[in-house]
């Protein structure tokens, strides 16, 4: 857009060139294992651990979705069947973990818009790293209702019924997992070219997804230094209800069984809650 100003006496060629260079730079190994780094050890896993609680729910690593950045050019047409995704348009799929602080622990942006958030979530480097923390740690990130549960990631419950320990915890569930919703918000308000209204005009598709790990940067980077976050950027839902098939293996029985335990550790969890509120209510 700056290139484009006829108040800028600068022209379109050189601010692209300029933004191709602050992005490949932005890349480098060193600067996003600095800015965007997920916890690996247990010394690191804890106070992000102790800051999520405050949302409610215990032992949350992290706060997980997906969000779509919109393609107007891709070069071939079986690469644009690819990336075409469940709302109609082409675009990349990328997968954002974030915490209750609204920082990004990791950003993935390599994978087309026809993929589901959870084929992505099965397919990063991430989930692998999540379940080892589960294991040594016993904690786990809260997903939307488009993953699978395990014991290292939980899903709402949509379907609890009213007054239910299930749909407690589904509430307890989806206000701390708003985290993530309001960190890709803001994110969007931060650099609009990642909002579905715009479109991101680069014949390189991989470019595309280095320029959502440069944002992803300077978003930690200004959450670090304190600069004040703007409104988040509020899109209309365009989902015109076609949805991809599934395609992904189920989980091994003990495994399934133990992500159903989990889930009743933090239901009970929840219900605990919600009676203590009660009680208190009453005596007033």
């Amino acid at each position: 857009m700056l290139g484009r100003s006829i108040d800028a006496a600068v022209c379109q060629t050189t601010v692209s060139r300029s933004v191709k260079e602050i992005t490949n730079a932005l890349n480098h190994e060193e600067i996003l294992n600095r800015f965007i780094r997920f916890p690996l050890t247990r010394e690191e896993r804890a106070p992000i651990i102790l800051r999520n609680e405050r949302l409610g729910l215990p032992r949350v690593l992290g706060f997980m979705d997906g969000f779509l950045l919109r393609l107007s050019y891709l070069p071939h047409d079986a690469e644009r069947q690819s990336f075409f995704c469940r709302k109609g348009f082409t675009a990349f799929n990328n997968q954002i973990i974030c915490d209750a602080d609204l920082n990004i622990l990791n950003v993935d942006a390599r994978f087309p818009g026809s993929l589901t958030d959870n084929q992505i979530w099965e397919a990063s480097a991430a989930r692998n790293v999540v379940e080892e923390a589960y294991w040594e740690d016993r904690c786990w990130l809260l997903g939307d209702s488009g993953y699978f549960t395990a014991p290292w990631l939980h899903v709402p419950l949509i379907h609890a019924a009213p007054d239910t320990p299930e749909f407690e915890y589904t509430r307890m569930h989806c206000r701390a997992r708003n985290a993530v919703e309001r960190c890709i918000g803001v994110l969007k308000g931060r650099f609009r070219l990642l909002g579905v209204d715009r479109c991101v005009n680069y014949k390189d598709a991989a470019y595309a997804g280095r320029m959502v790990n440069a944002c992803c940067v300077l978003h930690n980077f200004c959450i670090q230094r304190n600069i004040p976050n703007p409104p988040p950027l509020v899109e209309l839902d365009r989902d015109n209800g076609y949805l991809p098939e599934i395609n992904e293996l189920p989980l091994p029985a003990n495994i399934q069984q133990r992500g159903i335990d989990e889930m009743q550790f933090l239901i009970n969890f929840a219900n605990e809650r919600r009676l203590r509120r009660n009680n208190i209510v009453d005596l007033l």
